[in-house]
């Protein structure tokens, strides 16, 4: 099945295909964590997996019980991410 060729949704993973296997991500040198939630069903698994992948010394955080709105579902834990990755933490 192909999708439509406006579908935003076909944009955005072409576009994190593109970025995800090009060297990008290598390029990346500042301190990167990378937020999902477990029970994300827009950002598959497989997506934060290869930004973590190609991001050298980033670290993957799954927001347990958490879906698509990390911010709205679990702002405590973005800020607790925030601040560390800011060494406050």
């Amino acid at each position: 099945m192909t999708e439509p060729e406006n579908n935003p949704l076909s944009t955005r993973r072409s576009a994190i295909k593109t970025i995800a296997g090009a060297s990008v991500l290598a390029g990346i040198s500042l301190p990167c964590t990378i937020l999902v939630g477990s029970k994300d069903k827009t950002t598959p698994p497989f997506h934060t997996d290869a930004l973590h992948a190609g991001i050298a010394g980033s670290r993957l955080v799954r927001v347990p019980g958490a879906g698509h709105t990390v911010n709205w579902e679990a702002a405590d834990v973005i800020v607790a991410e925030i601040e560390a990755l800011a060494g406050r933490g």
